[in-house]
């Protein structure tokens, strides 16, 4: 019987989120988009499209419609 160590496992979502990420970027380039907003992005994730040259910003978006109230939602934009 072989133990799988974690670290195995964790590489293996990474591998599966980038895929899944990936598809999600030629469907954007194939409806002709110039960015695609994610919720949440993984720390190793974010290297590694840094390392095939994509361009990722941090911004937060005001998502109440009332202007005093603050409720505030993070976005990584994707630069295709």
């Amino acid at each position: 019987m072989k133990i799988v160590s974690v670290k195995n496992a964790i590489e293996f979502n990474i591998h599966s989120e980038y895929e899944r990420l990936q598809d999600q970027i030629d469907q954007a380039k194939l409806k002709g988009q110039r960015s695609l907003y994610l919720e949440e992005l993984h720390s190793e994730l974010h290297l590694k499209l840094i390392m095939d040259n994509f361009q990722i910003k941090k911004i937060i978006k005001n998502m109440s419609p009332i202007p005093f109230i603050k409720r505030n939602k993070k976005y990584y934009v994707i630069n295709l």
